[in-house]
């Protein structure tokens, strides 16, 4: 069986409130999410699970995302929202040279979900098959689910992309099932939780099977101890997410947006 590398790039750090990451939990505190996105090599691919920023001053000038909510309740907006940083250094722009990555030669492009931090490149991969679930395709468009789905949060000009440009390509493919093998020792595995569509990727490598868990784990702490992530749009199914991911007996379960990764893996080589 084919077996692969896998490097955790830095993408920046998220400033938020503390009840996102905790559910019920850290109300008042604010808590630093480190964003990631990982560069897969083995056979003939070179993939990329997630994308990371594009435009963060757009994004933070814009974050109201349920600006209404501020006005009934007088919050503090500085406690309340959730702001970005990218370093020069954690641009995608630097990383991707850094890497020595040629984004003409990037085969497949595996998005967990349409947040911004997660999707806003994928404009960039102009040959790589980009991989979404159904779920998150639809539900994400659907425009009886705007509220539920704020724009800017879920950046409506990458769908465009992904319609006008990627589809006539025959490059846009959704994944209609709970698990998809996109390459021999890669599952695409649909957990939800998070967002209807939110997937992980299980890997073959040297090290035994490794999951890249996704937004279904912000820290170590939310696969240890089974705490539930805050930013979650169904509890019940956030746990059969990690039951589900525990289940599969993996070697390693990398969590998405834990500084600690970095710790553990210094250079970002998990595997």
């Amino acid at each position: 069986m084919t077996t692969y590398t896998i490097k955790a790039v830095k993408a920046g750090f998220q400033d938020s409130p503390g009840s996102k990451v905790y559910l019920w939990d850290r109300y008042g505190d604010r808590a630093l999410l480190q964003e990631t996105w990982y560069i897969i090599k083995g056979g003939d691919r070179l993939i990329i699970f997630d994308t990371g920023f594009d435009d963060v001053d757009f994004f933070n000038q814009n974050a109201e995302f349920y600006p209404h909510w501020d006005k009934t309740t007088k919050r503090d907006i500085k406690q309340s929202h959730i702001w970005w940083q990218v370093p020069e250094k954690e641009s995608f722009e630097y990383q991707i040279k850094a890497n020595g990555i040629d984004l003409n030669e990037v085969t497949d492009v595996v998005i967990s979900h349409f947040h911004y931090d997660h999707c806003s490149n994928i404009p960039k991969f102009p040959k790589a098959n980009i991989w979404v679930h159904e779920l998150e395709w639809k539900m994400t468009t659907d425009p009886n689910n705007v509220r539920l789905f704020p724009r800017i949060l879920y950046p409506r000009h990458i769908m465009a992309h992904l319609i006008n440009e990627v589809e006539p390509e025959n490059r846009f493919k959704l994944i209609c099932a709970s698990e998809k093998e996109i390459a021999p020792g890669i599952n695409v595995v649909w957990l939800g939780a998070h967002t209807p569509g939110c997937q992980c990727m299980e890997i073959e490598t040297e090290k035994g099977k490794v999951i890249l868990a996704s937004d279904v784990c912000f820290h170590y702490d939310h696969i240890e101890y089974e705490i539930p992530i805050g930013f979650t749009y169904s509890v019940y199914e956030w746990y059969a997410a990690i039951h589900k991911i525990k289940d599969r007996n993996p070697d390693l379960i990398i969590p998405s947006h834990d500084r600690i990764v970095f710790n553990k893996y210094p250079e970002g080589v998990i595997a």
